[in-house]
């Protein structure tokens, strides 16, 4: 069962009359990002006019798990006065700072991650504060020394750089700041299966985006006017390539271009990596399931932890294997229209061989 909470006052009572009841409450949640609470209150309710913006929190529990925690950040009401309030998740919290690096260069988010959280602590009320959670570390290039949102460096510098997943995690009331290079575990417990609790599911193939070797170059030298490459340290080869990759496609070049890089050494590290982690054929598989627990406590398909992986098993569209659950919305008072969106998980050049 759902509670939702109104900073330390009860929002919602299921079973009370009208004047502690909600109407309605949506919730929706996304990997990296912080998260929207769409919320229903009629003009009886006994807190219709104790919520201000940016000043209360709204708190969801399932049970006794915490699955949403954020501020008020709009309000709205139609002609019968009916109030829609909306929250964002805590993660947004980082919109309410600045960050500018200390040097156009090589991080290590297991140094830098903590260096922004730091900064934005100084910059905020202790409700908005998080304390340095578990760091997974990972070298990526800053390439510029500009100021920047601390979320938008979060988005574009750190989350494109790394593909890495940052997620907001509570121990006895203390906020903590999590990244991880893989969002989650491979859940045996339940599955995603045609016929059953599968409602739909696209997929998309465009081969004009496969590519098996990369020429990776870097910053522009001034005396030569030539960018770095990285022969000097690849036996004089400009590129690098998925050697099982070749082997089945054969080699397709595409240039990459390594924003603030000066050395060829970094540089070469850099595209090895990216060698390994760029999606070789743009395929992509969106799909849609339905959380049957949540209609059926007895149903043997368990509950979605949105991060994880689940096996998708659909013979009609040629699937049998695990998927990432990245996005989940969540009806509080309608679970029948609960739904879950899975992403492909192919990641690497050798996922294809």
């Amino acid at each position: 069962m759902f509670h939702i909470w109104l900073d330390d006052k009860k929002l919602h009572v299921p079973d009370s009359r009208e004047f502690r009841k909600l109407s309605a409450a949506e919730l929706d949640t996304e990997l990296n990002k912080a998260g929207t609470l769409n919320i229903k209150i009629p003009p009886v309710h006994i807190l219709y006019n104790s919520i201000t913006n940016l000043k209360n929190c709204i708190t969801v529990y399932d049970d006794d798990d915490m699955i949403f925690k954020g501020r008020v950040i709009k309000q709205s009401a139609d002609y019968k006065n009916l109030k829609t309030v909306t929250a964002e998740g805590e993660f947004a919290y980082f919109n309410d700072s600045v960050f500018q690096p200390s040097k156009i260069g090589e991080y290590n988010t297991a140094q830098l991650l903590p260096e922004i959280i730091n900064s934005h602590n100084k910059q905020v009320d202790e409700c908005r504060q998080f304390q340095v959670g578990n760091i997974e570390p990972y070298v990526f290039c800053v390439t510029s020394l500009k100021i920047y949102n601390s979320m938008r460096f979060l988005q574009d510098e750190v989350i494109k750089s790394t593909g890495g997943y940052f997620s907001v995690r509570y121990e006895k009331d203390v906020r903590f700041l999590d990244f991880s290079l893989l969002p989650g575990v491979e859940d045996t417990s339940t599955k995603i299966e045609f016929g059953v609790n599968l409602l739909d599911i696209n997929k998309y193939i465009d081969s004009t985006a496969l590519y098996t070797c990369i020429v990776p170059y870097g910053e522009t030298d001034k005396n030569t006017g030539k960018p770095l490459d990285i022969t000097s340290v690849n036996a004089g080869v400009n590129y690098v390539e998925n050697a099982a990759a070749v082997a089945e496609f054969g080699r397709i070049f595409k240039p990459v271009e390594f924003k603030g890089f000066t050395d060829p050494e970094m540089l070469y590290s850099e595209a090895i990596k990216f060698a390994n982690s760029v999606v070789a054929e743009a395929i992509t598989l969106d799909l849609t399931a339905i959380e049957m627990r949540q209609i059926d406590f007895q149903n043997p398909y368990g509950v979605f932890k949105q991060g994880n992986y689940y096996k998708v098993i659909s013979k009609p569209h040629g699937v049998n294997e695990f998927f990432l659950c990245s996005k989940k919305k969540t009806n509080l008072f309608l679970p029948e229209n609960n739904k879950v969106q899975l992403g492909h998980t192919r990641k690497r050049l050798t996922d294809f061989i």
